[in-house]
């Protein structure tokens, strides 16, 4: 009877832990990432005279950019470029916060995001620039520029020219990469995610694109010398964040990138540990790498729950068993 009551108990157990964890995934992917876990909701402010474009337009309210949700946790980075300008002798722009990037507001990566819990790793970024598959640049070459890759730095491979170690990528963009030139190909979101090696990596667009500090923008896992390793499906959320009465923040549309990664298809992330985040278009315009701090612990996967649970309450029975012999 006792054993028996036992096995029931572990099983019931199992299939609390089971549902918990499935209850905690379904909540933790609730609506968008950046309004359900960041709390952030973009807003533009008052117009001003754009000296570049020859019109008012509105920049962002920069306290709009700013996590109002999970915030003891929550890392960030604003990069957003746009304020009052000056223009100097030698014809360049400057602004009163950000640094200008080349191509103007389309390349603009406005701000990124990052934060953990036991279960996942969140990334959100705000950026001008489209999501997959890109744009096509209205000049006189007809050139085009790809959406980038996002990239994680967990300490793993040695640092690249720029510092960061491409570790793992998200294959947002499916584009073809033709030596360090990319095509096109298609407008699909990419979800997948692989373990990578620095040269994996390359520059989407290198030819007459921004210096930059050495950062590789993509990667593409159907090239010949791609050597990287499949490790799972990850969440991607790609939009077109949209404003009231259809106003352009600085005349230009503005995109969200945001990816939930499961904590389990990484290799060694602990709490204390930093993460380096990485993206940028195909052409290393704007700013778009920070450093983020792992918080939490993870969960155990279901299965090693599982086994716990039920090893525990063997032992628990066993346990039980031999006592009663005893007496």
């Amino acid at each position: 009877m006792n054993r028996l009551w036992n096995n029931r108990s572990a099983q019931m157990m199992v299939k609390a832990a089971v549902v918990l964890v499935a209850l905690n995934a379904s909540r933790s992917r609730a609506g968008t990432l950046l309004d359900e876990h960041f709390g952030v909701t973009l807003q533009l402010g008052q117009p001003r005279w754009d000296s570049k474009q020859h019109a008012y337009t509105y920049p962002f309210n920069l306290d709009s950019l700013v996590p109002t949700k999970n915030v003891a946790s929550a890392d960030y980075s604003v990069s957003d470029w746009y304020g009052s300008w000056s223009k100097t002798r030698l014809n360049k722009y400057h602004t009163v916060w950000g640094e200008h990037p080349a191509g103007d507001e389309p390349y603009d990566v406005e701000a990124m995001y990052f934060d953990d819990d036991p279960e996942n790793l969140y990334v959100a970024v705000v950026t001008s620039f489209p999501v997959p598959p890109g744009l096509i640049e209205t000049r006189a070459d007809d050139r085009r520029i790809v959406t980038g890759d996002l990239a994680l730095d967990l300490g793993l491979n040695n640092p690249g020219a720029d510092g960061f170690r491409y570790d793992y990528g998200v294959n947002l963009n499916h584009e073809i990469r033709t030596d360090d030139n990319a095509q096109f190909n298609g407008d699909t979101v990419g979800t997948e995610l692989y373990r990578t090696a620095n040269s994996d990596w390359y520059l989407g667009a290198p030819s007459g694109s921004a210096s930059g500090n050495g950062e590789m923008t993509n990667i593409d896992p159907a090239d010949d010398d791609f050597s990287g390793t499949f490790v799972g499906n990850v969440q991607v959320n790609a939009y077109e964040y949209t404003f009231a009465d259809g106003k352009l923040e600085n005349g230009f549309p503005t995109y969200v990138i945001e990816a939930t990664i499961s904590r389990s298809l990484l290799a060694g992330v602990a709490p204390g540990d930093s993460i380096g985040v990485s993206w940028l278009p195909g052409c290393r315009n704007g700013i778009g790498q920070f450093v983020g701090d792992i918080n939490s612990q993870a969960v155990p996967e279901p299965a090693t729950l599982i086994l716990f649970l039920a090893g525990g309450a063997s032992l628990f029975a066993g346990r039980r068993l031999r006592k009663r012999k005893a007496a």
